[in-house]
This record gives C-alpha cells, sequence and structure tokens, in this order.
C-alpha cells in the first residue's frame, strides 16, 4: 500500500463516495461537488489531500483545509477521512491522520475536526485530539 498527494480525483473515488453514502455519510458526496465545482481542491496553502493505494485502488482518503469556520489563518480542519469497510482495522486510517497532522505542523497552529459519531471521537481522541465545545468543531488537536 502507499500513500500519496492527490491532485485529482481517481476515478475509483466514487467507490468510496458510494461506500460511504450507503452508510449515512454525505461528507464525500460534498467533496466531489465541491471538487468538480472548483470551490475545494485542497490547493490553498498548508492543504493536502492523500489517498492510500492498495495495488493501484484507492481505498482510503483524507486531507486538511484552512477551516473555513475559523477567523484565524492559522486553524486548519481534518476533512473528508474515510476508509473502506474492507480495509479498516488495519491502520489506515492513523496513516492518515498522522500524515495529515505533520503536514499541518508546518502551517498551522492547531487542526479542528466536526464528528458526530461515537466511533470516530474515540478514534481521534486515540490520536490525542481533544474534545471541544464549539458549533463548529468537536475536537481539536494543539500543535
Amino acid at each position: 500500500m502507499t500513500i500519496q498527494l492527490i491532485t485529482e480525483l481517481p476515478n475509483d473515488f466514487s467507490v468510496l463516495e458510494s461506500e460511504s453514502k450507503r452508510d449515512g455519510f454525505r461528507f464525500l458526496e460534498k467533496m466531489r461537488l465541491e471538487w468538480d465545482s472548483g470551490k475545494d481542491r485542497f490547493n490553498k496553502t498548508g492543504e493536502a489531500l492523500y489517498g492510500i493505494f492498495a495495488d493501484g485502488r484507492l481505498v482510503a482518503i483524507g486531507g486538511v483545509n484552512l477551516d473555513p469556520y475559523a477567523t484565524e489563518p492559522s486553524i486548519g480542519r481534518v476533512r473528508h477521512l474515510y476508509v473502506l469497510k474492507e480495509y479498516r482495522k488495519q491502520g489506515l486510517g492513523a496513516t492518515l491522520v498522522k500524515k495529515i497532522l505533520e503536514n499541518g505542523s508546518k502551517y498551522f497552529s492547531r487542526v479542528r475536526l466536526r464528528t458526530d459519531t461515537v466511533a470516530a471521537a474515540k478514534f481521534y481522541e486515540n490520536f490525542g485530539f481533544e474534545t471541544v465545545t464549539d458549533e463548529s468543531a468537536s475536537h481539536q488537536w494543539v500543535y
């Protein structure tokens, strides 16, 4: 498996998008729509989108953006982290978070995120993300 910076959405992104929608999550659909419209392509200073590929196939994705809900440009946001079900529990999500935090450390004083599931909250808290009381974020990582 390899982790790569994504500058164009791979054709098989639709596999992740479809699976996530079946599970009731629409954030990858939102990501594709924003990518297609040019609204968000993870190409501003400090931003990055990563994919993990197994045998040339996209199996996980996640990135960091400038936080659109924050007023300070030194705040990033973890966005659109998703791992295909058949590849979960193999450390791919952790690999993406580590890469996102590594990249973010060069540009941001902290990164925030919003999750509304207990499992995802626990996942991020195991990394050291702290819970926050903010309508636009549930957790943050301070560098």
